[in-house]
């Protein structure tokens, strides 16, 4: 399981991972299917609310 799906486990559908976040379903959508990367500011976000590292949901901004 990736980070992106931890996420949407984590808030228990898209529909309420949008919410939280503040951005579309369709947006939340697009990062499960891979058609874009999570801004890095919402990257900082879910790991805040979520406990996800920010490695995991976009290890090309944050090397280890």
């Amino acid at each position: 399981m990736n980070g992106v799906q931890k996420m949407i486990e984590h808030f228990g559908s898209q529909a309420k991972a949008a919410k939280d976040l503040a951005v579309t379903r369709q947006t939340v959508n697009s990062w499960v299917k891979g058609r874009n990367r999570i801004p890095a500011e919402k990257v900082i976000l879910i790991e805040e609310k979520t406990g996800i590292s920010r490695r995991e949901l976009r290890p090309d901004l944050w090397n280890e």
